[in-house]
């Protein structure tokens, strides 16, 4: 994961962490808001270790738009010092069968003075209920090297076989500079430094 390379968290930190206290505000007029404190459970030590985020949303009819922040301190305790940093702000709108969603985010370590913005672009159609395609670009920019630069492009498919079942399928493609890592899956690095990366897949998902 890109936030997991540079900083030691990974995509289960950033939703969940211990020792934790959360406030979720009700929805007014379609505005909501959140704040999460982490303790970080060092004895004697409320900042060690600690992870706080804000974040805030406004709905109305079909269109969303939220905005978050993230600040945590080193996840092991070697030292005591923030080593994950994230920003992210998006939007998604929707009509008829078209579904549009755009979104920043950027993750940084400010111990190791890495820097990246993701810029994210997807959009969807459904001509049926039974079936949506779908089709996603995802921009990594390295703030400190351009060899960290990466582009990722897919295409999906899904159709419904009941609400419980359906069928999906997809095809990617991603091209890494010579250091970058991102992977098809977005959550799971290509393998090797400056690896490209091509996929096929099809499937079954069944919700219980």
């Amino acid at each position: 994961m890109l936030y997991q390379n540079l900083s030691g968290y990974t995509g289960y930190q950033y939703s969940w962490v211990d020792n934790s206290a959360e406030y979720i505000s009700p929805e007014i007029a379609g505005f909501q808001g959140m704040a999460m404190y982490s303790f970080g459970g060092a004895a004697g030590d409320f900042q060690k270790k600690s992870a706080m985020s804000f974040g805030a949303s406004y709905k109305i009819g079909d269109f969303m738009a939220a905005a978050a922040y993230f600040n945590g301190r080193d996840i092991t305790g070697a030292i005591d010092s923030t080593t994950a940093r994230a920003y992210t702000a998006g939007a998604n709108y929707g009509f008829d069968a078209f579904k549009f969603m755009l979104d920043f985010a950027n993750f940084k370590n400010p111990a190791r003075g890495t820097s990246d913005n993701l810029y994210t672009a997807e959009f969807s159609y459904a001509p049926t209920p039974f079936w949506t395609i779908s089709a996603t670009y995802i921009r990594q920019d390295d703030r400190v090297t351009n060899d960290r630069n990466a582009s990722l492009y897919k295409l999906g498919a899904n159709y419904s076989l009941s609400r419980a079942t359906s069928l999906y399928s997809f095809v990617g493609y991603v091209k890494n500079n010579r250091l970058a890592t991102l992977g098809l899956q977005n959550s799971t690095p290509a393998g090797v430094p400056g690896g490209n990366q091509f996929g096929v897949a099809i499937g079954v998902r069944h919700l219980f």
